[in-house]
């Protein structure tokens, strides 16, 4: 299961969703300032942090693994 975390928009009725994906080795905490920077009250906000831990941070795959 991935760790996510939803920040709702400010219309309670809005369904627009952005889903925020994150860098190599980064994580959802380095895109809270998104939802303020973009001031759209619409836009509801899912973070998610990738399954792999890499070097203080995460990964969406594993990058060592040798496929031969």
């Amino acid at each position: 299961m991935l760790d996510t975390e939803l920040l709702p928009a400010s219309e309670a009725d809005s369904k627009w969703l952005m889903v925020v994906l994150h860098g190599l080795g980064d994580s959802m905490e380095g895109y809270r300032w998104l939802p303020n920077a973009l001031a759209n009250p619409k836009l509801n906000f899912l973070l998610v942090n990738a399954p792999d831990n890499y070097h203080g941070g995460f990964s969406w795959y594993d990058i060592y693994e040798n496929p031969t």
